[in-house]
């Protein structure tokens, strides 16, 4: 070998579970602070009376109602958030005032999915990320599928 080959030093190569984890890392950093701040200038929290005040003058445009809240929003388009309070005259209310107004429907799912997704998966998921990562170090270690024993476990 020439004397250039032996000093020439080339920097380790990252794995690509490296740029995974800084994309997966920069998506949650993304959720956790730039989608709460975005929503929060979108719509406006207001009291149950602002939207029962609102709703007897006849501005509201479309209301769609959730199991914890109602959303809503004016003619001109503003959306207005406010909290479910028991009121039995909503409905008629609501279609007096001549708004679009729907709930959501709420879907079951089936319990052995629900058990398989928040169970099965996440463990077989790091299962196969093991096993990966456990073929790719045996592999930088010159050991392979046959090679040798330093890490033979089960």
């Amino acid at each position: 070998m020439s004397e250039n080959h032996m000093n020439e030093v080339k920097p380790p190569k990252r794995p690509l579970i490296f740029y995974a984890m800084i994309a997966m890392l920069l998506i949650l950093l993304f959720n956790m602070f730039a989608v709460p701040f975005i929503q929060g200038k979108v719509i406006r929290d207001v009291d149950y009376g602002t939207f029962m005040t609102m709703t007897d003058k006849k501005e509201i445009a479309e209301v769609e109602i959730d199991s914890s809240q109602i959303i809503f929003s004016d003619k001109d388009g503003t959306l207005y958030r406010t909290g479910i309070i028991e009121d039995p005259d909503l409905v008629e209310r609501l279609h007096e005032s001549g708004a679009v107004f729907s709930s959501q429907i709420q879907k079951q799912m089936s319990p052995i999915l629900m058990f398989f997704l928040t169970w099965i998966l996440p463990i077989l998921i790091f299962w196969l990320l093991g096993r990966w990562l456990s073929g790719r170090l045996m592999d930088r270690m010159g050991g392979g599928d046959a090679g040798s024993m330093v890490f033979g476990m089960g």
